[in-house]
């Protein structure tokens, strides 16, 4: 009994010492901070064609910085008329991943079976029209370096599709704009109270 009467004041005065310990500690240090937000870059691509064959993928490469805290990608569809009738508007498939092109297969096609994709960062892929609404990807704490877009006109199965007589119509051409729109960056450093 006497034992264990000793243990408990050992440990409350251990206890107790930490505690002193880390409040001076807390008092010789200032932590201060900053918030930073900016627009990093803004791009607006060609024409942006249906999917047929990878080649038809327009590539968009963006960057972020080290200690990024979160990133926000707007995209904006697009609608160029190209003729005195109203356009309507698409479907767009955008695909976003980190350190690499994204890998994809629209139509469902089959990858090779010694295909190994060994990258194991996250694919972003969103579905939107060209009707000028925004359409978000955001990342908390994201990978610095280099992400890759990959956008086209959402893929349409040949089976499906209508017959159409070409040559006779004026087309529309697709836009998209992207910006890498709100960044947080944390800058932190500590710095010690001369006592």
């Amino acid at each position: 009994m006497e034992k264990k009467k000793n243990e408990r004041m050992l440990w409350l005065a251990v206890l107790f010492v930490c505690f002193q310990l880390t409040a001076s500690f807390q008092n010789q240090l200032k932590a201060s901070f900053r918030y930073q937000s900016s627009i990093i870059s803004k791009t607006r691509t060609s024409v942006i064609h249906r999917y047929e064959t990878y080649r038809d993928i327009t590539l968009i490469h963006l960057y972020i910085p080290q200690h990024t805290l979160f990133a926000s990608f707007k995209f904006t569809g697009d609608e160029t008329r190209m003729s005195i009738f109203a356009c309507k508007p698409r479907d767009v498939s955008l695909y976003m991943k980190y350190g690499a092109p994204p890998v994809i297969n629209p139509d469902d096609s089959t990858f090779p079976k010694d295909f190994k994709n060994i990258t194991r960062s996250k694919l972003h892929h969103i579905e939107f029209m060209t009707d000028n609404k925004d359409q978000y990807i955001n990342l908390t704490s994201p990978y610095p370096g280099w992400y890759y877009v990959a956008v086209f006109l959402s893929y349409v199965n040949p089976k499906f599709s209508a017959i159409t007589q070409q040559g006779n119509a004026f087309r529309d051409s697709a836009l998209l704009m992207g910006f890498a729109d709100l960044w947080f960056q944390m800058e932190w450093s500590f710095q010690r109270a001369i006592v």
